[in-house]
C-alpha cells in the first residue's frame, strides 16, 4: 500500500471523525422543546365554574402555597374510578363547589417567549 492511499484514508477517517463531534455538539446546543408535568397533590376548591366558562380553582400543595389556576380546554382529567376524560371540567372541581377536595395535578413550568408576558405554571392533567 502506497504512503498517499494511507494518506488518503486517514484523512477519510479523520474528516469522518471531525463530523460525528460536530454533530453531536449541533445536537446538544439546541433546546429541547419537551416537558415533563410535575405531580403536586393538594387541596382544590373551585373559585369560578359558571357552564360555558374555563374551570379557575384555588390549590393548596401539601407544604406550599395557595395558587389559582385555570384549566384551559380540553385538559384531560382522571375520575375516582381511574378513567380518563379528554373532555369537560372535571367533576371534582364542579359537582361541589363549596367543599376542598383532595387532588393532584400535573404542573409544567411555562416561560414566556418574544413579547408574551411573564411565566407562569400550566396545569397539564387533573387526578380527581
Amino acid at each position: 500500500m502506497a504512503i498517499s492511499d494511507v494518506t488518503k484514508r486517514g484523512r477519510s477517517w479523520l474528516i469522518g471523525a471531525a463530523l460525528i463531534v460536530l454533530g453531536v455538539v449541533v445536537g446538544h446546543s439546541i433546546p429541547q422543546n419537551s416537558a415533563t408535568p410535575k405531580a403536586e397533590t393538594g387541596t382544590a376548591a373551585p373559585v369560578s365554574t359558571q357552564a360555558g366558562e374555563a374551570v379557575t380553582f384555588s390549590f393548596t400543595p401539601k407544604g406550599g402555597n395557595k395558587a389559582v389556576y385555570q384549566l384551559e380546554s380540553p385538559t384531560p382529567w382522571q375520575d375516582k374510578p381511574g378513567t380518563w376524560h379528554k373532555t369537560g371540567p372535571p367533576t371534582c372541581l364542579t359537582t361541589s363547589p363549596t367543599k376542598p377536595r383532595q387532588i393532584t395535578i400535573g404542573v409544567v413550568a411555562v416561560q414566556s417567549a418574544d413579547s408574551a408576558p411573564g411565566n407562569s405554571n400550566l396545569v397539564a392533567w387533573v387526578k380527581c
